[in-house]
């Protein structure tokens, strides 16, 4: 399969960080999620909501792509590798990639854990400007919370809808730009919770629904779904999270879309 070929080449010692013609990538943005702990779902460096969100973001991709088995799929941002662990035990053949290449070696130490996946470091632009990855490859593209986190989120949406084959599925979570969202992810969840670092988040970066449909469509895509996606803090453990609702008075959300050119 050609994610256990790149996941031969990609995990050969420390994962590369490929930043030719790399504009997404904000390198502050980097230095945050090289920090994350990502293996401790109860560590305040950032990764519990996110074990916390895995589940009902697996499902959500795994249901609106019509099942993933034998399907190619590209995480974008993989982080831990997280989402890309749950979408290789649907059966899915993953290649996760992030810009951080301590997130990335994090990854590639999940999936030396199986089930296996490959990883590479790098965005997405700069990966198929060398040869790394191949445009129109993908059956299913996902970037999960990443969108908020690049420097320019019109050529990172571009990028990824590159990845996806014609009628391929794209999908993208992120905050919304509101100002509850604002509140919940700043203001209580790194501030009163300390449930992550403090300067994770920019509300300048938040994005809405309309937002994302605009990027999407400019890329190319075409938007079949978009819901709300919900997270309860625990006082102990990563918490919960479920879908439903409607994505425009929502905290989180998240959007499914279809490469059409």
């Amino acid at each position: 399969m050609r994610a256990a070929r790149l996941a031969a080449r990609a995990t050969r010692g420390a994962p590369r960080l490929t930043l030719r013609g790399a504009s997404t990538v904000s390198e502050a943005e980097v230095a945050k999620f090289g920090a994350v702990v990502w293996a401790d779902p109860t560590s305040a460096s950032g990764a519990g909501p996110l074990h916390a969100l895995n589940p009902a973001r697996a499902d959500y991709v795994r249901a609106q792509a019509g099942g993933l088995r034998g399907k190619r799929v590209a995480d974008v941002g993989c982080g831990g590798g997280l989402l890309a662990r749950a979408l290789a035990a649907a059966g899915a053949d993953v290649v996760g990639l992030d810009a951080s290449p301590r997130a990335a070696a994090a990854a590639a130490a999940r999936a030396a854990a199986g089930p296996r996946f490959a990883v590479v470091a790098g965005a997405p632009e700069a990966l198929l400007a060398d040869g790394t990855l191949s445009e129109a490859t993908f059956d299913v593209v996902c970037a999960l919370e990443v969108l908020e986190h690049v420097a320019d989120d019109g050529a990172f949406v571009a990028a990824c809808a590159r990845l996806a084959r014609a009628g391929g599925d794209v999908f993208l979570s992120t905050l919304n730009r509101t100002p509850l969202a604002a509140a919940a992810s700043i203001t209580i969840a790194e501030g009163a919770l300390g449930l992550l670092p403090r300067g994770t988040h920019d509300a300048a970066k938040f994005r809405t629904p309309g937002d994302v449909a605009a990027l999407l469509g400019a890329a190319g895509c075409r938007v079949r779904d978009a819901r709300a996606l919900h997270f309860a803090p625990a006082p102990r453990g990563p918490g919960a999270a479920w879908l439903g609702g409607d994505a425009r008075g929502a905290v989180n959300f998240v959007v499914h879309a279809t490469r059409e050119a």
